[in-house]
């Protein structure tokens, strides 16, 4: 179940608080905001042999928080990462 914390501006995974900085993502910065696009209702289950995607950016980033993407199906994801280069710190080869 992916849920949005409003008050500080994190994602929660059933109910517990994602540490996006595993992700070189800064914690604190994502939210319901406005916009011209349609919203999913938050809670949401993400079905079974599907993922929830979010961009790295944010505040501008149309992804599975709008209506237009929602919910992935995993048959339509086709690449696979081979190299983890960031934070460069910790380039690596992806799990």
């Amino acid at each position: 179940v992916v849920d949005f914390d409003a008050q500080n501006k994190s994602v929660l995974i059933d109910g517990v608080p994602l540490d996006d900085s595993q992700f070189g993502v800064q914690n604190g910065i994502t939210e319901i905001s406005w916009s011209n696009y349609n919203m999913l209702e938050f809670p949401a289950t993400v079905p079974d042999g599907c993922v929830f995607v979010l961009g790295d950016n944010r505040v501008l980033s149309l992804d599975s928080r709008f209506a237009d993407v929602g919910m992935i199906d995993k048959r339509n994801i086709l690449g696979k990462a081979l190299i983890k280069v960031y934070p460069l710190n910790e380039i690596s080869l992806a799990d």
